[in-house]
């Protein structure tokens, strides 16, 4: 086996476009390394690095055995790339998911392999790291799906890896890689030299005069009006793409776009859990059959806000009933006691090719491990879901569980100065990702909304303060997704600054509303000059790049979406009466 070989995985490549060189790009990888059993890679969520007492949680979320794992699992950070530089070792870096089935089958099967301990032991510094409680490190090292097996040199560069590897083949794979790290040294530090020194392409700095016009034929042209939802397969829901359809349709009432927008979310239900309730996380056919069953926080939060903005503006009240009752199962399976949302529920095939018309219904089998893990960008993304339905249910209590979450959060995870948290928690270790600032900025503008209380309005604007102070790109302009604020927070391909393409999108967004709300020239300013930064990058994939005709749509047209008002608030604290 060639060790700096470089055929793909089989996993799927979808990626969030950054308009920047993205540290993954022409990533030599192990010949072959992959077998097919991987979560593809589709989402497109400073640095202190949680403790080892964080993976005996993640072992007991993917209900493994009381054995103790035989592999000295170190977490990223200082101590374990100081230890591969002294020991002069590569590092194998398994990126993985609570939610994830593949990533327990390779717990359980690969990694408890004896001679693959052995060989990792011998060999090489083992890290591992949550995708969710570490977006920013899966940006950059995801090689194509959960889990990713990544060998690095000590200083944090991929030289291979690819996604599942099986245990009959993993020490075989080991094997290879040490052997070339060590005897072809060298060629590694070539190749990644000439991919430091190679040029990046940069994108043109102005907006296009008809991307909506564009997108929304784009869109028309991939949607599939058979099956519903775009492409052939596997099936995503897509919401941006579904929003914007939306919103257009509310524009221009093109009979076509209500077309994609009502078969696309007829079909979507088959990736809602008509027994538990919420949301899967995607189908693997065209028919959107067999669904990857992992449910994903984020996911029901956007779904839900999609289907109760469709039931609106359609006058199809089935969806706003679906999104009710995904309501309800986040409530039971996903709310946490003390206020705010866990993460996910883990993915169990098993569990859920069960109905109750089987002889061996769902309730006689162990429900689903949840994370209870709470996270920023997706709590605020639930959060903002509550808001609205709040208001479209008319229901009090939505809203008042919404608020006392946003409150939660805000008190644990908020410091000012220093942005929000991403791991909302006692002690909050993760600080400065972009995606939780823009989350909770939407949530506390909405909050804002529902509410009239002007320390909403304030906690956002300061909160974007923050955000453009420590996350603006004063040579490309736009938004890095992370802020350089810790020690050591800058290790591997940390180094390189990334501009998510959908979070900016999202950014430049809440500048504008909160250039309506504060009347701040430099807020609309900024907005424009996000969507400048990422000139015609949308057009490399209208998929994603409808996160980009959201944003043109209300900044360049001034049409906020459906459901929002937002005008000029006066913070000034009125004077006092003369006697």
């Amino acid at each position: 086996m060639d060790g700096l070989g470089t055929e793909e995985s089989h996993g799927d490549k979808r990626r969030q476009h950054h308009g920047t060189q993205n540290g993954r790009a022409n990533i030599s990888r192990v010949e072959d390394p992959v077998e097919c059993s991987a979560e593809p890679y589709d989402q497109c969520q400073h640095i202190q690095i949680p403790q080892h007492d964080h993976w005996s949680h993640y072992n007991d979320l993917l209900n493994m055995s009381d054995t103790p794992p035989t592999i000295d699992w170190l977490d990223w950070g200082i101590v374990a790339f100081e230890r591969a530089a002294r020991e002069d070792k590569p590092i194998l870096l398994a990126l993985v998911a609570p939610w994830c089935e593949h990533c327990t089958a390779m717990d359980r099967t690969t990694y408890a392999h004896r001679e693959v301990a052995r060989l990792v032991d011998a060999r090489f510094v083992a890290i591992r790291v949550d995708t969710d409680r570490r977006p920013d490190i899966n940006e950059r090292y995801n090689l194509g799906g959960w889990p990713t097996t990544a060998f690095l040199t000590p200083d944090g560069q991929v030289f291979g890896g690819g996604t599942f590897i099986g245990a009959d083949r993993m020490p075989g794979v080991l094997s290879d890689v040490a052997e070339a790290f060590a005897h072809r040294r060298s060629e590694i530090a070539a190749r990644e030299a000439a991919f430091q020194t190679r040029g990046e392409s940069v994108p043109k700095t102005v907006m296009d005069d008809d991307p909506l016009v564009w997108l929304s034929s784009r869109l028309l042209e991939s949607f599939d009006r058979e099956k519903g939802g775009f492409g052939i397969g596997p099936k995503f829901p897509h919401v941006p793409a579904l929003t914007l359809a939306l919103e257009r349709y509310r524009d221009t009432r093109d009979p076509l776009l209500r077309e994609l927008v009502t078969t696309s979310l007829d079909r979507l239900t088959m990736l809602s859990d008509t027994e538990d309730g919420g949301f899967f996380r995607y189908a693997a056919n065209r028919d959107w059959s067999a669904p990857h069953t992992a449910k994903l926080l984020p996911d029901n939060a956007d779904l839900i806000r999609l289907y109760l903005d469709a039931g609106a503006v359609l006058e199809r009240r089935e969806y706003v009933d679906l999104a009710k009752r995904t309501i309800d199962w986040v409530q039971r399976v996903l709310a946490r006691p003390r206020g705010g949302f866990a993460a996910s529920q883990a993915a169990d095939t098993a569990y859920y090719g069960r109905s109750k018309a089987d002889d061996d219904a769902r309730s006689l089998l162990t429900t689903p491990k949840v994370d209870h893990t709470a996270y920023a960008d997706s709590s605020a993304a639930m959060i903002a879901s509550y808001l609205r339905a709040a208001e479209i249910l008319e229901d009090q209590s939505l809203r008042d569980v919404a608020l006392r979450a946003l409150d939660e959060m805000m008190l644990a995870a908020y410091r000012p100065g220093k942005g929000v948290a991403h791991v909302i928690g006692p002690e909050p270790d993760v600080w400065g990702l972009l995606s939780d600032q823009v989350r909770v900025v939407e949530a506390l503008l909405l909050a804002h909304m529902a509410t009239d209380q002007l320390p909403y309005s304030m906690l956002a604007a300061e909160l974007m303060e923050y955000t453009m102070r420590a996350m603006w790109d004063d040579e490309q302009g736009g938004l890095r997704d992370r802020a350089r604020t810790e020690a050591h927070s800058d290790l591997g391909l940390l180094s390189r600054a990334l501009r998510p393409f959908v979070t900016n999108c999202e950014a430049a967004r809440m500048l504008f509303r909160l250039s309506l709300v504060t009347g701040r020239k430099t807020y609309i300013e900024t907005a424009t000059q996000t969507l400048a930064s990422l000139g015609a990058a949308y057009r490399d994939d209208p998929l994603l790049g409808a996160s980009y005709g959201l944003a043109v749509r209300e900044i360049g047209e001034g049409r906020l979406p459906h459901g929002w008002s937002l005008s000029y608030v006066d913070w000034r604290l009125s004077e006092p009466e003369e006697d």
